[in-house]
């Protein structure tokens, strides 16, 4: 099969492919049966092209299978701030589905586009109609040879009213392979992005991705020494972020907090 999405670039060899915050482990392995069976579940239930469905979770475990399942079926995956005009994101969207942290899914009581979903996945409990997405798994189905778009996401409105992105599966493969030599990733690199589409790029790579110990939503407040701290105790070799992010980190290490001792490559990007 040509290579059509990430989803197919993935290993499925026995390496740490996800790090928590707290030193857990996903393999490579493990990563490809949990968005294998997701991506079974989904395609049961009739989710495939032509459905958009907002994701809305931090950085995290689930966030990265919710995300590869999608794309494994075809689907798009809606992505919001939180922060923005979310009903009016929403309504431009017209999800058919959402995956979210309990709290999200709280928005269906007062945002009409997240009412009338055929899937409604929750990573956690919630008094709503709900099914739990650790327990949504189905038999393995083939990679969507012909999907639609892959992200879609939300311009800030800084500057107009917010304006949807429409990302392809051609746009993220060929982001990857233009970053590569820019962006080195490999097995035996450990890399801390904290911004998430990098984290494809670095899983894509065969690299193992570290979950930022901080609140990325708020780049310029994290606590640069406990960032430090977790870089150098999980042997990180390559990091990105924002100047925000990085400017915290810079200020710890004046502050007299050590500098991680295995980092060989930092990237700053962003506004």
């Amino acid at each position: 099969m040509s290579v059509t999405n990430l989803v197919t670039l993935l290993p499925r060899v026995d390496r740490p492919a996800l790090v928590g915050p707290d030193g857990t482990t996903l393999s490579c392995a493990q990563l490809g049966t949990r968005v294998d069976g997701l991506a079974g579940w989904l395609a049961h239930r009739g989710v495939g092209p032509g459905d958009r469905i907002v994701v809305l979770m931090p950085m995290g475990f689930e966030l990265y299978i919710a995300l590869l399942a999608l794309f494994h079926v075809g689907a798009t995956a809606v992505l919001v701030d939180p922060a923005g005009p979310l009903a009016t994101n929403l309504a431009k969207a017209r999800p058919t589905g959402l995956i979210g942290v309990p709290k999200a899914h709280l928005l269906r009581l007062k945002c009409s586009a997240l009412r009338g979903l055929k899937v409604q996945l929750c990573t956690g409990f919630t008094p709503l109609p709900h099914r739990r997405m650790a327990s949504a798994t189905g038999p393995t189905v083939p990679v969507c040879s012909d999907p639609g778009p892959a992200l879609l996401t939300f311009t800030t409105g800084s500057t107009g009213a917010p304006k949807g992105m429409l990302r392809s599966h051609a746009l993220l493969l060929a982001q990857h392979h233009t970053l590569l030599p820019h962006m080195p990733v490999a097995p035996g690199e450990v890399d801390l992005p904290t911004l998430p589409v990098f984290l494809l790029h670095a899983l894509a790579g065969g690299a193992t991705c570290t979950i930022a110990d901080a609140d990325l939503a708020a780049p310029g407040q994290v606590d640069g020494a406990r960032l430090l701290a977790q870089m150098d105790r999980e042997g990180i070799t390559s990091t990105s972020g924002s100047p925000a992010l990085f400017a915290r980190l810079v200020e710890a290490m004046e502050a007299g907090v050590p500098a991680p001792t295995h980092p060989k490559r930092a990237f700053i990007g962003g506004a």
